[in-house]
């Protein structure tokens, strides 16, 4: 700031010593309007300044952006009801059969799952449920221990499992990592 300040009055000095130089002479010419209003790049190529993007393009990409990151959300929202929904539902009142495994889907993400056949309130269901994360994968024909909803058959999962555990630590490692690195940040910033 101080150089910028030492520096101005004596630009201001030679511009008025440049200035008188000409009016003595007699050859003061009137100055160059700049390259910016004259058309062009303020560097010396001369090129042209690149005709100015209408806004309403600008405005239509911050509003569709605003509007997917709205939609997404909701929509993220509402799975996330429907997981938990069964999920509570499945908790609070559930019945237990065995089930055979018709078909196995496998996963490079995850542990995949099975569809599975069995015997609700006298009719045959068939539902998919989540493989253990954990232990033996389920084959073709093996049995596997099913809890199900007796209002709607089709909502099931094996027995014990909860697919709830895996929301939640997706969730909850990330968010208490960033809760502890920040509460550790303040104690050590001080």
């Amino acid at each position: 700031m101080a150089f910028a300040a030492s520096w101005l009055p004596q630009r201001r000095l030679l511009a008025a010593r440049v200035n008188h130089e000409r009016v003595v002479k007699g050859t003061r010419k009137r100055s160059r309007p700049s390259r910016a209003r004259r058309g062009l790049t303020p560097g010396p190529s001369g090129l042209p300044l690149p005709p100015a993007e209408p806004v309403w393009r600008l405005q239509l990409a911050m509003y569709g952006w605003l509007a997917f990151t709205v939609l997404a959300g909701i929509g993220f929202c509402i799975g996330a009801g429907i997981v938990v929904r069964d999920e509570v539902a499945l908790d609070l009142d559930h019945r237990h059969t065995v089930g055979r495994v018709i078909d196995v889907h496998t996963s490079i993400r995850g542990p995949g799952s099975v569809r599975v056949s069995y015997l609700a309130d006298g009719r045959q269901v068939e539902a998919t449920v989540e493989q253990p994360w954990i232990g033996r994968d389920a084959d073709i024909d093996d049995e596997v221990r099913i809890e199900y909803l007796a209002s709607d058959p089709m909502v099931a999962r094996r027995a014990g499992a909860h697919d709830l555990v895996g929301v939640v630590v997706a969730f909850g490692v990330p968010a208490l990592f960033a809760i502890a690195s920040t509460l550790l940040r303040r104690r050590y910033a001080a």
